[in-house]
């Protein structure tokens, strides 16, 4: 097994009840919450070693947050199309203080098979590139490899009854990508991929 993340980067969105994905304090409910609507955004904090309500007040006060067509507020995946980008200030992560950093979308695929998703991986695993794949409603980052396949981390951890053992078993590399298809039913898994800066 091979971590492409140093485990303390582990973040799951069920630690953030209360903290929101907001510009403005009005737009607060319960639905636009890290724990309701974060996993996503976790992905992305995640990716650069920092916990996402750290991260959503860094972005809140830039308006990165948009309003849905329903009237919710929230980060809508962003970015979410081909060579959008977003950028972080200079910030502290988990390794110390960090220069200013942009996330850019470089490319989306669609998986119907594990061979495939497997292909685009490979294809894409680098130094500074990273991907989250997901169904329509949740979103897991790729974290590392395993001898035979790839693994994720799920920022869910009530997948488990036991949320120790969900944190364990994410960074100890047990999610692999068969895992994803059949725990979420997923015929087709989505593939984000993003280069930081």
């Amino acid at each position: 097994m091979k971590n492409w993340y140093p485990t303390y980067y582990y973040e799951s969105q069920c630690w953030y009840r209360m903290s929101f994905l907001v510009n403005q304090t009005n737009y607060i409910c319960e639905s636009n919450s890290i724990y309701q609507s974060g996993c996503h955004f976790s992905c992305m904090a995640m990716i650069l070693g920092v916990n996402p309500a750290y991260l959503a007040n860094l972005l809140a006060v830039k308006g990165y947050f948009s309003i849905d067509c329903t009237g919710l507020m929230w980060d809508q995946n962003k970015p979410s199309i081909k060579d959008e980008q977003i950028s972080i200030v200079k910030h502290h992560n988990k390794d110390g203080f960090q220069n200013s950093k942009s996330i850019k979308l470089i490319d989306i695929y669609s998986s119907d098979s594990l061979t495939k998703l497997e292909g685009v991986i490979q294809k894409y695993h680098q130094k500074d590139i990273h991907i989250i794949i997901g169904t329509k409603t949740h979103s897991l980052l790729v974290a590392g490899e395993t001898d035979n396949s790839f693994y994720v981390w799920d920022p869910n951890t009530e997948i488990e009854k036991n949320e120790s053992k969900a944190i364990s078993n994410n960074v100890n590399g047990i999610y692999d990508l068969d895992w994803v298809f059949k725990h979420y039913k997923a015929k087709v898994l989505e593939i984000w991929v993003y280069k930081v800066t």
